[in-house]
């Protein structure tokens, strides 16, 4: 049984000092860039098309269909029986054998040995049918019993089975640039909260792609619509992490808490803080196209708490209720 007062990482979120060498590889690479463009703003079709790819990437990850586990019909089932093994095959076989009768000129050409082995061979052979056969019978009713089970102990809501379900039933260990690691908390029997590493500010885009006098160019992107991104980056992802967990747990809400690194401007101290809570209800999803919800929006209509600024994008929230750990 897990500890509830522990969280468990479904996708391995980055160590502060994994996070300080992204900021300075980032920043190596900002700089880089910018110098670049001071010497050539111009773009090319495709760097133009490879930055719109990449916002999409970043603020439109909650694009996929909800498409729930029907656990309930699974453990509806029932488990099968195992089978009785058969020995058909070895039994004809073996008849044969037994009732062979070598005939004169079996006997007088010296086949009646040969004839015997050939037929006590066949038994053998048939004997590794039928072994074969239950065999895949049994794997057959092992595989619908395991999957039965695993139904039951889900509907019971046993956390250790959560977990495995969340790891085989959903893509959260690949979902992409948008998040950087996911772990699960349940601070309480039944209640399933899911801590989401997201992305910076300065992990988003800081330019963007217009056409002047016929040119594709690149401009800054002032730091309120960098922060505008930034909030739709974190919604979105908030929004496909419940959707996944919600498809692969037979729970009717998730709670999803996203957790980023944000730093002081004036000091330049970073500070790993939780920036959003929502609630989300599996009746809501499948009553909507995910695809078609503005994510922030979206965040606002399910209750979710956020402080977000366009001057600094997030400021920490507080979730004394949920007893989440200390963020890494």
């Amino acid at each position: 049984m897990i500890d509830t007062k522990k969280s468990r990482p479904i996708t391995r979120p980055s160590s502060r000092v994994e996070r300080v060498a992204k900021r300075l590889a980032r920043d190596k690479d900002r700089q880089d860039r910018h110098q670049r463009r001071g010497e050539s703003p111009e773009a090319t079709a495709a760097e133009a098309a490879a930055l719109e790819a990449r916002i999409a990437a970043l603020t439109q990850v909650h694009h996929l269909a909800y498409d729930p586990q029907d656990w309930a019909s699974v453990a509806a089932r029932g488990e099968f029986a195992y089978p009785t093994r058969s020995n058909l095959n070895e039994a004809a076989a073996r008849k044969a054998l037994t009732s062979f009768r070598p005939g004169l000129l079996d006997r007088l050409l010296g086949l009646d040995q040969d004839k015997r082995r050939a037929l006590a061979a066949r038994v053998a052979e048939a004997a590794a049918r039928d072994e074969a056969a239950y065999r895949v019978a049994r794997k057959v009713v092992d595989e619908h019993n395991a999957e039965v089970q695993f139904a039951l102990r889900l509907l019971d809501l046993d956390v250790p089975t959560i977990e495995k379900s969340l790891l085989t039933h959903t893509t959260l260990a690949t979902i992409g640039p948008a998040i950087e690691g996911v772990r699960v908390h349940v601070p309480a029997r039944g209640r399933l909260v899911v801590v989401v590493a997201g992305l910076d500010l300065e992990d988003m885009p800081d330019e963007g792609c217009e056409r002047q006098g016929g040119k594709l160019v690149f401009r800054p992107l002032a730091r309120g619509a960098m922060a505008a991104l930034h909030r739709q980056c974190v919604c979105s992802a908030a929004l496909r992490v419940a959707a996944e967990v919600l498809s692969a747990a037979p729970v009717e809400w998730v709670e999803v808490v996203v957790e980023c690194d944000i730093t002081d401007r004036v000091t330049g101290q970073v500070e790993r803080a939780q920036v959003l809570h929502v609630k989300v209800g599996h009746r809501a999803l499948a009553e909507t196209r995910l695809e078609d919800l503005d994510p922030v929006q979206a965040v606002k209509d399910f209750g979710g708490r956020m402080e977000w600024t366009a001057a600094e994008s997030f400021a920490p929230i507080e979730t004394p209720d949920l007893a989440l750990p200390a963020a890494a």
